[in-house]
């Protein structure tokens, strides 16, 4: 999910989880082995040199790119942040979120970018060929369609696996949990505060999997679930998710004038489109909450035959990035064969029966194709000494379910940790 920059909520109690509780020592020292230097009016800049495979550690290096927000007040300490993709380094330096800036008046922010997704400027930014569309698999069910798409994602990985070098093994979480280790010494922290949003969330169960007992405190928000091996059952809930969404997105055009489809049954309009790929890419994009308007209007219009109203996908980029590689390693290392996943489909098809099923298509359109080495799959995490872990997570986030954040909880519970 992205991150909810104005949720007073969630700023209170992130606040609250790293400032409200005193049996816990807290680190005065300043940060120690990391050349500081002002990037701008407000943070400072430094890079992390790390092994590019930690189970080689005097192998070749690489850097991690870094940005400091320092403490306003009182100095407690630092904290190491990671809100997921596209909110690294490069947007601290175009803007300090209001919630960060919060945070900072006790402690030192400091932002990280994972291997390959940092700056051109000091060569922390992996750039590889575009990524097809996502929605690929949608577009062609058949499999042929598998066939192109597992081709065009194998050619991006390619292009990934060339442009980094020696740094392309570094592209999981495990090797990310060494280096947030590795920060957490040079910062001079006894035990890491670690905030995590979205993909962030992946780094923070990781590190509290290898190296429970040096967390402090630790807050993740939109959880993306990396405990859970079972593929299928991954994919559910992905697809119950969608499907409750497409009942939140009907009550919402029942109770709202400003719908398109306001007095009449959304879901019996989508029932008569729902076989045309066009509505498929739509209800994808559309069910998110700020793109309901949207997916109302492509509905009102897809009733009388013009299905060029519903949400598009956006155009790739001129220049791809790793994270979907880093993602496919991280989730999805063993891809189905187009047998294998059609099995996977109708049971898919059993639990979300109207729109939930293609959320399957779009998570394996990411990501067949992608090689599994290097590979860190999912399984149960089993911290031993963990401190606190507070989850958050909404009913309406599509992209990282909510019902996934609940499994995550309950892991993190039964093993001396204590999450909420």
């Amino acid at each position: 999910m992205r991150w909810a920059w104005g949720r007073a909520v969630a700023v209170l109690a992130i606040i609250g989880m790293l400032t409200g509780c005193g049996a816990w020592q807290m680190s005065r020292r300043p940060a120690e082995g990391l050349a500081w230097t002002a990037c701008s009016d407000e943070v400072q800049c430094a890079t992390l040199t790390v092994p590019v495979d930690w189970r080689a550690p005097e192998g070749p290096i690489t850097a991690v790119n870094l940005v400091r927000l320092p403490a306003t007040g009182d100095r407690l300490g630092s904290v190491v942040v990671n809100l997921g993709a596209g909110n690294g380094t490069n947007a601290m330096l175009a803007r300090v979120p209001p919630a960060l800036r919060e945070l900072a008046g006790r402690f030192d922010i400091v932002v990280f970018d994972p291997p390959g997704l940092g700056r051109a400027d000091n060569g922390t930014l992996i750039r590889c060929a575009p990524g097809p569309s996502v929605y690929g698999l949608v577009i062609d069910p058949s499999e042929a369609g598998w066939a192109a798409q597992s081709g065009a994602n194998a050619a991006y990985d390619k292009s990934c696996r060339e442009a980094a070098g020696h740094t392309y093994t570094h592209l999981t979480s495990w090797q990310i949990a060494h280096d947030l280790e590795a920060l957490r010494a040079a910062l001079g922290e006894d035990r890491l505060r670690y905030l995590g949003n979205s993909y962030g969330t992946s780094y923070g169960q990781a590190y509290a999997d290898l190296f429970g007992p040096w967390v402090e405190r630790m807050y993740l928000d939109g959880v993306a679930d990396h405990t859970q091996p079972d593929l299928t059952a991954w994919l559910t809930d992905h697809a119950r998710t969608q499907e409750e969404q497409l009942r939140r997105f009907s009550d919402w055009c029942a109770a709202s004038t400003t719908c398109a489809l306001h007095g009449i049954d959304p879901l019996a309009v989508w029932d008569k489109v729902a076989d045309d790929s066009r509505a498929h890419i739509g209800v994808l994009i559309g069910l998110t909450p700020p793109r309901w308007p949207d997916l109302a209007a492509g509905l009102a219009a897809a009733r009388d035959g013009d299905f060029s109203r519903f949400p598009k996908d956006l155009p790739p980029e001129p220049v791809g990035s790793v994270q979907p590689a880093l993602l496919c390693h991280d989730f999805m290392p063993a891809m189905p064969e187009y047998r294998e996943f059609l099995a996977i489909e109708r049971r898919l098809r059993e639990a979300a029966p109207r729109v939930g099923w293609l959320a399957g298509r779009m998570q394996l359109g990411r990501c067949v194709g992608v090689t599994d080495d290097p590979a860190y799959p999912p399984a149960p995490i089993k911290p031993r000494g963990l401190g606190p872990v507070l989850i958050g997570i909404g009913e309406l986030d599509n992209n990282t379910p909510h019902l996934a954040a609940h499994r995550v909880v309950e892991q993190l519970s039964a093993h001396e940790g204590h999450a909420w």
